[in-house]
């Protein structure tokens, strides 16, 4: 009876040994699925403002990847003609297979109409309130109590000046035109002394963008004041009428290079390093710190206005990123973005193209010239000032500033000519795009 009792419980003990080691030799023979590899992909301008930043990003991704290998990050550079339309058009497919994840974009309006048509993602939830505390975060971006955009680098746009032409004309190089009669007094000596006074290039239009940024807001007590202008009143005013004044009397004068209308902005920026001009506006490219501290200063925009806005110094603003609402790897895009932004990628970004960083933390000692010290302070002295152009209605840009100031330089357009084409440009779209207006609106009261 035991020995049948035996045999019994070996035959059960080698049974369940076989199925035992049937299922581990089955696991065994099934490899471990890979974890699926999630793609990023980030959409963005900047190369053509500021050359190297491409090789800065590229260095970015390769160590985000490096330390997560399970994120692979696509970057596509866009031109400025396509970085808003490609956005856009992506986000009307509303397809998650479509477009980026991570979309450059300017700050104010440019970014503004697009969170209103429900194409960006709030970042207040997506980023701990500490990292968010170390960044320049200016009110370009909020919206209805919200941040809609990480700021990404900080600019601003100087006057440049030739100091050797400079002193060549009787002019103090090391005391630059403050006020509207000091800088015509300047242009005036630089004429007689056979220099053309100022550089510009209007053939693409965007020349008024930094001439806005420069002189936009002199003629207003507020920015509030500027904004419920363009949506509810009468654009025939003399506080806008203080925007186009000073270029009409610069121009009326021929301080302009008389190829002008046949260059592009950059082209126009050109015609300083050539040295064939003593001034230009421009965001100061790498060409010009290669000129050197001896020979080129930076000046603060001269007073012309008279409105409580006309002696706050040169508009500073910073290009940003976001994520758009459809992409499916939000947190993941909010992750890159804290890397590409941390302290340790401010040095890096300095070198490769001489971008500042957007972080309060930066550090000026790394700074190699006087110009960009220069700027620098004003960047610390005026940190939330803004762009003028990111605060004027997009089409009115575009369809009414620009073009009004190219007709100055290609027709002779007056002051009044050139507030009479910015008056039927705001007439049409406040007619059609009253639900844009009615955003605009909204977000002038913050302002308030």
């Amino acid at each position: 009876m035991r020995t049948k009792r035996k045999v019994k419980w070996l035959i059960l003990f080698i049974a369940l040994s076989v199925l035992f080691m049937s299922a581990s030799l089955a696991l065994a023979g099934k490899k471990k699925a890979p974890e699926e590899k999630i793609v990023l992909n980030i959409w963005w301008w900047g190369e053509e403002e500021k050359p190297g930043i491409k090789n800065w990003l590229a260095e970015t991704i390769s160590l985000y990847e490096k330390a997560n290998p399970n994120i692979e990050v696509v970057s596509v550079l866009q031109t400025v003609d396509t970085v808003q339309s490609a956005f856009r058009t992506a986000a009307a497919a509303s397809d998650p297979e479509v477009g980026p994840d991570i979309q450059f974009f300017w700050p104010g309006i440019w970014l503004m109409v697009d969170v209103w048509n429900g194409y960006v993602e709030p970042v207040n939830d997506l980023f701990p309130q500490s990292f968010l505390n170390e960044l320049n975060i200016s009110k370009e971006v909020k919206y209805a109590g919200k941040i809609w955009a990480i700021p990404w680098y900080t600019l601003n746009w100087p006057i440049v000046y030739n100091k050797k032409m400079f002193a060549d004309a009787g002019l103090d190089p090391d005391s630059p035109p403050t006020t509207a009669e000091e800088l015509i007094n300047a242009c005036e000596k630089l004429k007689r002394a056979g220099y053309t006074p100022i550089g510009v290039g209007t053939k693409d239009g965007y020349f008024m963008n930094w001439w806005l940024n420069n002189f936009g807001f002199q003629g207003f007590d507020s920015l509030y004041y500027i904004m419920d202008l363009f949506a509810n009143g009468d654009v025939d005013d003399p506080r806008v009428k203080s925007i186009y004044n000073p270029l009409y009397t610069l121009y009326e004068n021929g301080y302009f290079n008389a190829n002008a209308t046949s260059l592009s902005i950059y082209e126009g920026n050109e015609t300083f390093k050539a040295r064939e001009v003593a001034m230009t506006i421009c965001v100061f490219p790498d060409w010009i710190r290669e000129m050197g501290d001896g020979e080129v200063g930076v000046m603060l925009p001269p007073v012309y206005g008279m409105g409580s806005l006309a002696d706050k110094g040169v508009a500073v603003t910073s290009q940003t990123f976001g994520i758009s609402s459809w992409s499916t790897h939000k947190k993941e895009a909010a992750d890159f973005i804290m890397f590409m932004m941390s302290k340790e990628r401010s040095k890096p970004m300095y070198k490769a193209c001489h971008a500042i960083h957007a972080r309060k933390d930066f550090d000026p000692g790394i700074l190699e010239t006087q110009m960009e010290k220069d700027m620098y302070s004003w960047i610390r002295r005026f940190p939330d000032n803004g762009s003028a152009e990111n605060f004027f209605p997009e089409k009115v840009v575009y369809e009414g500033f620009n073009p009004a100031a190219q007709l100055i330089f290609s027709d002779n357009y007056t002051v009044d000519q050139c507030i009479e084409f910015l008056k039927n440009t705001v007439t049409e779209w406040r007619a059609l795009a009253p639900e844009e207006v009615n955003n605009y609106r909204e977000w002038s009261k913050q302002y308030r």
